[in-house]
């Protein structure tokens, strides 16, 4: 249906006016015919019927669920090979027997005894709290023989749970312990009892205090003190239903029953059930808004639709549409529309964003393809130089060794000062073609790490500060060791981490001229903390961001003999790839302080198996 243009093409906020309009006068009308005299009575009247009704349902559900606990206690009892494992006092196959029967119960808390009572074995789902006493109670009862329910709380937390014992007997016949189950009274349980309803809420009531509800929002219960002689009728066994309104703390008025809960053959709780349903008021309007119902709101309705389907509705699916069409990789489909309002608008808007969308990724496609031919021709090179590099050198630092030692001749000092920075520069040459090869994987996300468990930290920081002692040589500068004893072992690549702690100290001596260089190690939570902190020269704030830019340099590291400004990116890399974190602390003539994170046990790190 094609509406007329003056109407099509109204601005989109107009139309919304007209909608609201049409709105409040509906609501008028039932406002004002919802005012009746005798509504208050009759509401009251059918309301308390109901919840009666109610009441003794929940009752009735709340003793079903006891009936659970107390067979999922004795389907446990026939676990396979349980009575042997507890005779033997076995907990692993305790465990498994439990497990492997139930796993499927629903059950909060599993208990285990042995025939003197003894506690074997706790599986608990969440936070119980318990009361010893009464466990002790009902332990007793099923040594002697007899399956029990009861309900356990804890006074100190006022929460509680509901229980049952059965007897775990041998071949024989003789208890040799018991299996107590319990389920936690709390919001879920208790949503759980009142068949997940948002319109009736239930709470449990435990000597006059509430141990938990279905709901987050307690204050329409916050009254149920105010009717103690209600709910101590309910402790005597009779369901209370609130002869009126009650108003809680928020301004609802609802309707309360108080109904006793028994268990284990006797009344120990009171299920307080609130509803907030009126449930009459549909019968009495319809008598005094018949006629005004059929005229108005059908004629109205049917009006609302078609212009809300018609203006607003439609345009806005086909606009949906297209998005959906286009999200999933048609980029051919465009929004087709002629009225003037802000939809219409925004359906041209829509299509002018699709072309240039279109054109980008038409660009971005090909760009990609360029970088990646580049990358993998960068990475073939690599690849070929390193090997074509590292082979040769590693020759010529091994057979300058061979001459330094004398091994094909006698040397003197001016050729063992050659030979030795013959060395010194391979060894800086070769160090640089690692460097090099190292960026180039984590560029191209092909870094794999050798994964290990319990890794000795602090072994892996006593080698870095033998190798910063070498480093230091005769600088008036203190070497500081800190670790906490109690580190536990890591999992990781112990290369990976002791390159990371090799690059961070290594700046720190090459920057440190005087004072002290101090390497800390301590555990915070799941994760342990290391810290380089130094009394070097500190870096400027413009230069902060340059530190873990590959191949870039601050003013400072340039003066002290340059480098490839790869240690820093390669180390931050590392412990991103441990899912970790490496960042630093600097002010300009103070010194700094490199912070390392590591994770203690990482999700995405999978040890290598040997």
């Amino acid at each position: 249906m094609r509406l007329p243009p003056f109407i099509r093409d109204l601005s989109l906020s107009l139309k919304l006016n007209v909608l609201v309009i049409i709105v409040f006068v509906i609501l008028v009308v039932l406002l004002s015919a919802l005012i009746s005299s005798g509504v208050r009575s009759l509401v009251v009247t059918f309301g308390q019927t109901q919840l009666q009704e109610d009441a003794s349902l929940l009752q009735q559900h709340f003793a079903d669920l006891e009936q659970e606990v107390s067979s999922a206690s004795n389907l446990l009892t026939y676990a396979p090979d349980l009575a042997a494992a507890v005779e033997a006092e076995n907990i692993n196959r305790i465990r498994t027997s439990l497990l492997l029967q139930g796993s499927a119960l629903h059950l909060d808390a599993i208990y285990v005894t042995n025939g003197d009572g003894k506690n074997l074995l706790s599986i608990t789902q969440a936070d119980i709290a318990r009361n010893p006493a009464s466990e002790a109670k009902l332990i007793a009862l099923g040594l002697n023989g007899i399956a029990s329910t009861a309900l356990i709380v804890a006074e100190e937390t006022n929460s509680a749970l509901l229980a049952a014992i059965s007897p775990l007997k041998n071949s024989a016949g003789r208890a040799v312990g018991t299996v107590l189950v319990a389920r936690s009274i709390n919001p879920a349980f208790m949503l759980n009892l009142n068949f997940d309803r948002s319109a009736t809420h239930v709470a449990f009531i435990h000597q006059g205090e509430l141990v938990a509800t279905d709901t987050s929002d307690v204050a329409g219960f916050a009254n149920f003190n105010d009717q103690a002689a209600r709910v101590a009728e309910a402790q005597r066994g009779t369901i209370n239903v609130s002869p009126e309104f009650v108003s809680d703390d928020n301004g609802l008025v609802h309707l309360v029953a108080y109904a006793p809960l028994v268990i284990g053959g006797e009344t120990q709780a009171v299920l307080a059930v609130r509803s907030e349903q009126l449930f009459t008021l549909q019968s009495q309007l319809i008598d005094s808004v018949r006629f005004a119902t059929v005229v108005v709101a059908i004629g109205t309705v049917i009006g609302l639709l078609i212009f809300m389907r018609a203006s607003i509705i439609s345009p806005i699916s086909k606009l949906n549409g297209v998005a959906e069409q286009i999200a999933s990789g048609d980029l051919k489909q465009r929004v087709s529309g002629e009225s003037q309002d802000e939809i219409g608008r925004l359906g041209r808007t829509f299509n002018e964003m699709a072309n240039q969308i279109e054109q980008r990724i038409t660009e971005t496609q090909a760009a990609r393809e360029e970088a990646e031919r580049a990358n993998q021709v960068k990475s073939a090179f690599l690849a070929s130089m390193s090997h074509e590099l590292r082979t040769p050198l590693n020759s010529v630092i091994n057979f300058s060794k061979f001459v330094l030692k004398g091994v094909m001749g006698p040397v003197n000092e001016r050729q063992e000062e050659a030979l030795g920075k013959v060395i010194n520069s391979a060894k800086h040459l070769l160090q640089l073609i690692n460097d090099v090869l190292d960026m180039s994987k984590i560029e191209s996300g092909s870094l794999s790490l050798f994964v290990e468990e319990n890794i000795d930290l602090k072994d892996i920081l006593k080698t870095v500060a033998a190798t910063a002692e070498g480093l230091l040589g005769e600088k008036p500068v203190a070497l500081q060791l800190e670790v906490d004893d109690s580190l536990p072992g890591l999992t990781g690549d112990r290369k990976r981490i002791l390159q990371i702690m090799l690059n961070v100290v290594s700046n720190a001596c090459k920057f440190t001229q005087d004072g002290h260089i101090k390497i800390a190690a301590h555990r915070q939570d799941g994760h342990i903390n290391l810290a380089v902190e130094d009394t070097g020269p500190g870096i400027a704030p413009e230069d902060h961001g340059a530190v873990f830019e590959a191949f870039k340099q601050t003013d400072t590291g340039l003066r002290q003999g340059g480098g490839t400004g790869l240690g820093m990116p390669i180390s931050r890399s590392l412990a991103e790839a441990h899912g970790g974190r490496l960042w630093f602390e600097s002010v300009p003539g103070s010194g700094s302080t490199f912070y390392v994170e590591l994770p203690i046990k990482s999700e995405h790190l999978t040890p290598v198996s040997i």
